[in-house]
């Protein structure tokens, strides 16, 4: 945990100089009568109190090579800059395959200023006019219009009642996709929570386990073939969030059928023999030919620049190396070689700051925004001394960019450097583009870090750091201390079980087939969640994770009033009922029935009378609990300590509410 703030800027020169003006009789034997300011001693008495004020306030600020040498002790250091990422389709203009080598240069002259990515991946552009994805739920067509727009509504693509299930994607082809190292990459935007972050930005999590077993087959003979392990690479986690599907082009990949208007089509299956995802996968777009791009650009320091400057240098404290390059602030991958006078090559290290180093040590610190290296004086950080006897004695590559800078929106046009008839377009923003981090900064950072659980040890610590898996979405986690699996009944010392609940698609926009009424984490999450536990928890305890238990609740009800004015109530109160009930949504504070909680009459007659106000009322009620007797008295009905409970059905029926007499009897 971090330490609270010290304040030390507590006296004031108004105080010094009164307490001090206070003991001058007592401490002069009364010889001292004038204490007035035209006094000189008064005068020194002041000036003394002005230099203590301010050495006091000195006490209280923390600089900030004081901050780096506390970050240093701890491990830790300032971040360096980050570059923006955003995934850029490339469009080509001839009917050819175009092969992209990676670290290809993009530029975007925007306002008189260059903006440069360069793609992470090699990759080869087919001439892609269309994408069809078909499934039990429906089909979409993923056209481009204009330069280049894929428009598309969601598509549920496979259920998760763990049935076996499978999706057809087929892209129209002008021509034959065989020439030779051919990697065709297919953008699949997964709809997923916000906690699963996209494969290209840098939250992205890797690696997880898959929420299912995904095969992948290509058209083949007339049939199917399955794809060689090495050949496929499926970074959407077999579906679980958006990112590329890159895929070596087989060579007996076939067309399905004759042309159409010059176009081939060539057939994908995505298979699982048992759809255990948490929610049915849905996708919103699939863009072929898209690659993942970084805001940065490969550079090397000219020879001829170096010299310039190496020539001039004599071996004094505070050297520095300008690069002269006009190109934005550089990213943190530099690296700096510097042949010394005994003809030896040397790698420099980039630091935070130069004072918490040696006079032996070569590194030195980097002004970004400047382009600009420093090295030490020779007692904090060695001075450098190169041998120019025998050429150019420096060697320093970088990387430019990085920054907020960045950080540009989505459908910009971007240029390929080394193909002048490619284009290519940014369906996402570009993201995740950071400054250099400050002293500051990075000590708020570490002092939350600090305060991070990182140990499973109470119930509550088995809860959070459940939450916080990484990659994967759960709404809820509860922690059973004392419950083993094979004895239930027994109260197991050392013995946790952790129910989670899947966070999975609610509210009024969500699609029937996606709606899960009994939301379960997948395998994978399964499998994630105890591997996180098990790393954090004590060596005496044993760790289980469960999906929950759920009890069904079917209400019985009986309605006093007009049956016509409520022809619509009964789908009114259902629904009220499926929310009260919602394992993510429920519950009297409306984010899920709490663990354990009994099923109460009283509540149920206030949740229907809340809904059927001055239209009808209730006049019987009854539920039962899976198929036990229904109750219709006041005890609550217990549903276990570790249980949930979900709506199953409604029965209504209607009684003739008595006729009101006016008037005295």
């Amino acid at each position: 945990m971090s330490l609270p703030d010290i304040n030390l800027d507590t006296l004031e020169w108004q105080d010094m100089v009164g307490a001090v003006r206070d003991q001058i009789a007592a401490a002069s034997a009364e010889e001292w009568t004038l204490h007035a300011a035209v006094d000189p001693g008064v005068t020194l008495l002041e000036l003394f109190a002005y230099a203590l004020e301010q050495r006091v306030y000195w006490l209280d600020q923390v600089t900030d090579p004081v901050i780096l040498a506390m970050l240093a002790l701890l491990g830790e250091q300032p971040r360096p800059a980050r570059a923006a990422r955003m995934l850029v389709e490339l469009m080509p203009d001839t009917d050819a395959v175009v092969d992209v080598m990676a670290a290809a240069d993009l530029q975007r002259n925007d306002d008189d200023t260059a903006i440069h990515f360069r793609t992470l991946d090699s990759m080869s552009v087919l001439p892609i006019e269309r994408v069809e994805i078909a499934s039990q739920f429906g089909s979409r067509v993923y056209s481009r219009k204009g330069p280049s727009r894929w428009h598309a509504t969601p598509l549920t693509l496979l259920p998760s009642d763990s049935s076996p299930g499978e999706f057809r994607c087929d892209l129209w082809i002008r021509g034959a996709p065989h020439a030779a190292n051919e990697a065709l990459k297919l953008f699949l935007e997964i709809d997923a929570p916000s906690a699963i972050s996209p494969q290209w930005t840098h939250d992205a999590v890797d690696p997880v386990e898959p929420p299912a077993s995904v095969n992948w087959m290509y058209s083949s003979g007339g049939g199917r073939a399955a794809f060689p392990d090495a050949s496929l690479k499926d970074e959407t986690q077999s579906l679980r969030r958006a990112g590329m599907l890159s895929l070596e082009i087989p060579g007996d990949w076939d067309a399905v059928g004759p042309p159409e208007n010059g176009l081939s089509r060539y057939s994908l299956w995505c298979v699982v023999d048992e759809s255990t995802f948490s929610a049915p996968p849905q996708i919103l777009r699939a863009i072929p030919n898209v690659v993942v791009a970084a805001h940065e650009c490969a550079r090397e320091l000219a020879a001829h620049d170096v010299d310039a400057q190496v020539d001039n240098w004599l071996p004094l404290p505070g050297m520095q190396l300008q690069l002269s390059d006009p190109l934005p602030p550089l990213e943190d991958n530099i690296a700096l070689r510097i042949r010394e006078r005994d003809g030896n090559w040397y790698d420099w290290l980039p630091t935070a700051d130069l004072g918490r180093h040696g006079p032996g040590d070569r590194v030195y610190t980097v002004d970004r925004l400047r382009r600009q290296f420093e090295f030490g004086d020779g007692l904090t950080a060695r001075v450098p001394i190169p041998d120019s006897s025998a050429g150019t004695p420096l060697a320093v590559s970088y990387l430019g960019g990085g920054g907020e800078g960045g950080n540009v929106g989505s459908n910009l046009v971007w240029q390929v450097a080394a193909h002048a008839d490619l284009l290519g377009e940014n369906p996402v923003p570009a993201s995740g583009g950071e400054e250099t981090e400050t002293p500051h900064d990075a000590r708020t950072r570490v002092a939350v870090d600090l305060e991070r659980r990182e140990r499973a040890i109470t119930a509550s610590d088995f809860e959070e750091l459940s939450l916080g898996t990484p990659g994967i979405a759960l709404a809820r986690a509860h922690a059973a201390v004392g419950l083993h699996p094979r004895f239930p009944c027994n109260y197991v010392p050392g013995a946790v079980t952790v129910y989670i609940v899947p966070d999975v698609p609610r509210g009024p926009a969500t699609k029937a087939e996606r709606r899960v009424d009994y939301p379960q984490p997948d395998p994978g999450a399964v499998s994630e969640v105890l591997r996180r536990l098990d790393e954090r928890r004590l060596i005496t305890t044993e760790v289980f994770v469960r999906g929950p238990t759920y009890r069904r609740v079917s209400v019985h009800v009986v309605m006093s009033g007009d049956e016509v004015a409520g022809q619509d109530l009964r789908t009114k109160i259902a629904d009220g009922l499926k929310l009260y009930f919602d394992p993510l949504t429920g519950g009297e504070s409306g984010d899920g029935w709490p663990f354990g909680h009994p099923v109460r009459l009283s509540e149920i007659a206030h949740v229907i009378d809340g809904i059927a106000h001055r239209v009808a009322s209730v006049s019987e009620l009854s539920v039962a609990l899976d198929d036990d007797e229904a109750q219709s008295d006041c005890k609550d009905l217990e549903i276990g300590a570790n249980d949930l409970v979900c709506f199953e059905k409604l029965s209504l029926e209607w009684r003739a509410a008595p006729r009101r007499r006016g008037g005295l009897r």
